[in-house]
């Protein structure tokens, strides 16, 4: 007599995707932006923002000198040539900026060729730090063209961007800052999953407040620039935690993992899981 074959116990799992998990597609935000590693993707992300940089700005490099930025760097070869700020030479604006601007005197020489070069590595230096922001917040993609931007607002007659002002001196410490203050956001959210409780990362934090307080040592609006842009960099940070939250739901869902309550940890939830 043929045996008949036990039907199979519905152990719960199918062992075919759903239609659900078909539709289920993965955010834009995580998928790389060359199907390369991290550190290939950000690699050819600087090398295109210094090309499209250098084609939009290399034409711009013997236009006249503007007020402030010849001020700046004629202070700036004084204070190369022994003067002291504020008894040799004189200037409202804070120290830093007057030290700033004889570095980049000495970096790229006293000339307008220079001053322009140097506007061009401030700009560069900016894109990067934004880029990397980007990165953080919302992955690859979306970090590359927030450089991409920032470059191509640079442009801009109008905005003063393609003239060596102290605004990009100051943007190129509140940047770092702010990517340092965020960074030790992140490596608190992972302790706090892993409910350690012993301070980590604690240099990534005081290296935030230290490129902070230098952005207000180069301009009294430094202030009210960190500030602004550490409550707009907080505000994205609860958007894109909602976004990651909302994107590991559907994961989960999709590929029937995790508990019948879908709930998320706070790692998952954390906007750098989509970096």
């Amino acid at each position: 007599m043929a045996k008949v074959p036990k039907a199979k116990r519905n152990s719960g799992v199918s062992s075919k995707p759903t239609p659900l998990a078909k539709r289920v597609a993965e955010p834009v935000a995580t998928r790389p932006l060359w199907n390369l590693s991290t550190g290939w993707s950000v690699a050819i992300g600087l090398a295109l923002l210094g090309g499209v940089l250098a084609a939009l700005r290399w034409h711009f490099l013997d236009i006249p000198l503007e007020r402030d930025e010849s001020a700046y760097a004629y202070i700036g070869k004084q204070i190369l040539d022994g003067a002291l700020p504020y008894r040799d030479v004189y200037e409202m604006k804070p120290p830093l900026l007057l030290y700033s601007y004889a570095a980049l005197v000495a970096l790229f020489g006293y000339s307008q060729e220079g001053l322009h070069m140097a506007a061009m590595f401030l700009t560069f230096w900016n894109a990067a730090w934004s880029m990397a922001i980007g990165m953080r917040f919302f992955g690859q993609f979306y970090g590359f063209l927030a450089g991409l931007c920032y470059v191509l607002l640079a442009v801009n007659p109008f905005a003063y961007a393609i003239f060596a002002e102290s605004e990009l001196v100051l943007m190129g410490f509140v940047l770092p800052g702010l990517y340092c203050f965020m960074h030790w956001e992140h490596i608190q959210a992972q302790a706090g999953s892993s409910g350690s409780t012993t301070p980590e990362g604690n240099g990534w934090l005081y290296a935030g407040g230290f490129l902070l307080a230098c952005g207000t040592l180069v301009k009294q609006s430094g202030v009210f620039r960190g500030a602004c842009h550490s409550i707009g960099a907080r505000f994205l940070a609860t958007k894109a935690a909602a976004m990651a939250a909302s994107a590991a739901a559907r994961r989960l869902v999709g590929s029937r993992r995790g508990d019948a309550r879908g709930n998320l940890s706070a790692a998952d939830a954390s906007p750098w899981r989509l970096g």
